[in-house]
């Protein structure tokens, strides 16, 4: 049971770094496009 939350919290961490990373990377871009757009 402890190895199975274990995992399941590593899941959780990665998927949040991911996230931070993918938003830290497309807020430029959006902000880029957007003043294109206007």
């Amino acid at each position: 049971m402890k190895q199975a939350l274990a995992i399941i919290g590593a899941v959780l961490v990665l998927a949040y770094l991911l996230i931070q990373a993918l938003l830290a990377v497309l807020q430029p871009l959006i902000v880029a496009l957007a003043g294109k757009l206007h």
